[in-house]
């Protein structure tokens, strides 16, 4: 049998040059193969790593071969300058291929690391500078047999000159990694810096890339981005909130303006619904009353285009509600003016007298009694007129809005009448000295003849069919308040 044959003292005492011979018609074919594989398959699923599989297969592979063959067949010398210059470019290409096949599997190149969140461009820089360092001595020190002692010591020197010239561009790269450590913002994310104002297009290891809403690129140094106050639009929510304030006249009633403005905003596309905008009084100022309103858009993007939309709508709305935004103005008023617009105010009043139903019972003297004694009041939507046990007496005529008198009870407010124009109220506490029964509260904003208690006993002393009416009214209303409780009760 050929087992009989062999010799294994004759197959050790064969040159080694053949164990290398042999072991490359072998191994090199197979690994050949092997990569021809990997690369098929790499191609199909991670086109990255394609590149340095190649790499390895067409070029570090023979190479290694032809080293191989040089100094194991042929005793080429390892010290010589064709083989380290043959180990030099096989090292440079290893590197080279080693670097992408580790920052693609370790990195994701911008998809989904290993460690699972995307490692910042700035980091896999610094970690690709480290690794080229590390070969380059590598190759210094087993390939060209260089002394890295010293190097290191001339290194260490010459970095504190370097740190000296550079610490403005080092100051940036640190600076840079505190930001990406933080990551205060993202690309994509709008924000501010000094008074630049615009997207984050790039971060790199020297500065950030912002792009205006003017189409300029500004190019600003991490040094001087961590030296001031960053105002970040875009987080912690895409939805921006803006704040514009407005005047409008001391004559426009402020509940009317805020209704006026708030319908601006909802009518006004890209203004959010959620979160509701929102209208305040905030100063009364030289010469308007100053409002401002806050509402949300969905990107700082398209604020300007919003802002300016809304501004249009707000000065056809102000038309629209007979609002004013008046002039900065000052006026000056003088004996004579003020004594004219008392008579303009008292012959108003004798208007609104006369087309009161109730007064029309009244002769002209009573009238210009009303008109004389009476004082013209406002109440702001949901604002308390007077109370329930109130004693004043005093008799109220609706000039303008709604007013409903209901009863308080369990910190809920149950309506019991309701107040139209030109209507009287707050007859229930004028006789025998009683408690008025009800509360008497603005359903929206209103304007009243306020008539004092002395003028009312007067006018029902002269009056007897005004008197009548009066205590009609009164009934109505008690009768309706003693239904309620009865109702109430029995429950």
């Amino acid at each position: 049998m050929m087992y009989t044959d062999w010799n294994w003292e004759e197959w050790q005492s064969l040159d080694p040059m053949w164990y290398w011979g042999i072991a490359l018609l072998v191994l090199f074919p197979i690994l050949i193969i092997a990569l021809n594989e990997i690369g098929y398959f790499t191609l199909q699923h991670r086109k990255p790593l394609t590149s340095p599989i190649r790499s390895i297969r067409n070029f570090i592979l023979p190479l290694v071969a032809g080293i191989i063959v040089l100094t194991r067949i042929f005793n080429t010398s390892t010290e010589a300058i064709v083989i380290k210059i043959l180990l030099t470019i096989v090292w440079v290409l290893g590197i080279d291929a080693g670097l992408k096949i580790i920052t693609n599997l370790a990195f994701g190149q911008g998809q989904k690391s290993i460690f699972g969140s995307n490692i910042p461009q700035l980091f896999i820089d610094i970690f690709r500078v480290f690794l080229v360092l590390v070969g380059g001595a590598v190759v210094l020190s087993s390939v060209w047999n260089v002394e890295l002692g010293g190097l290191v010591t001339a290194l260490g020197l010459g970095s504190f000159v370097l740190g000296l010239a550079l610490q403005d561009t080092l100051g940036n790269l640190f600076s840079g990694v505190a930001l990406v450590y933080e990551k205060p913002f993202s690309v994509g994310d709008y924000i501010k810096v000094d008074d630049n104002v615009g997207q984050v297009v790039e971060m790199n290891w020297r500065a950030v890339h912002i792009e205006t809403r003017e189409g300029v690129l500004i190019v600003i140094p991490h040094l001087m981005v961590g030296q001031n106050v960053i105002r970040n639009y875009s987080r912690p929510t895409k939805i921006h909130i803006l704040k514009q304030e407005i005047g409008f006249s001391y004559d426009n009633p402020p509940n009317v303006v805020k209704e006026a403005l708030l319908e601006a905003c909802l009518q006004t596309p890209n203004i959010l619904e959620n979160p509701l905008p929102e209208v305040k009084t905030i100063r009364y100022s030289d010469s308007s009353i100053t409002y401002e309103i806050e509402f949300g858009i969905e990107t700082f993007q398209f604020h300007e285009e919003v802002m300016d939309t809304f501004m249009t709508r707000v000065w056809y709305t102000a038309q629209r509600y007979d609002l004013h935004i008046p002039y900065p103005q000052l006026t000056i008023n003088q004996p004579t003016s003020v004594t004219r617009k008392t008579e303009l105010l008292k012959e108003k009043q004798r208007t609104f007298v006369e087309s009161v139903p109730l007064l029309r019972t009244l002769k002209s003297e009573g009238k210009e009694l009303i008109a004389q004694s009476g004082t013209i009041r406002f109440f702001g939507k949901n604002e308390v007129i007077f109370d329930r046990g109130d004693r004043t007496g005093t008799i109220y005529i609706l000039l303008e809005g709604k007013v409903t008198l209901g009863v308080q009870e369990n910190s809920q407010y149950y309506i019991i009448n309701t107040v139209e124009p030109n209507e009287i109220f707050g007859e229930v506490a004028l006789f025998s000295s009683r408690k008025s029964l009800f509360q008497a509260q603005a359903a929206k904003d209103c304007k009243v003849l306020e008539i004092p208690p002395e003028t009312i006993m007067q006018l029902v002393t002269e009056y007897a069919k005004f008197a009548f009416k009066l205590d009609e009214i009164m009934d109505i209303r008690r009768n309706l308040l003693n239904q309620y409780l009865a109702e109430n009760t029995a429950e």
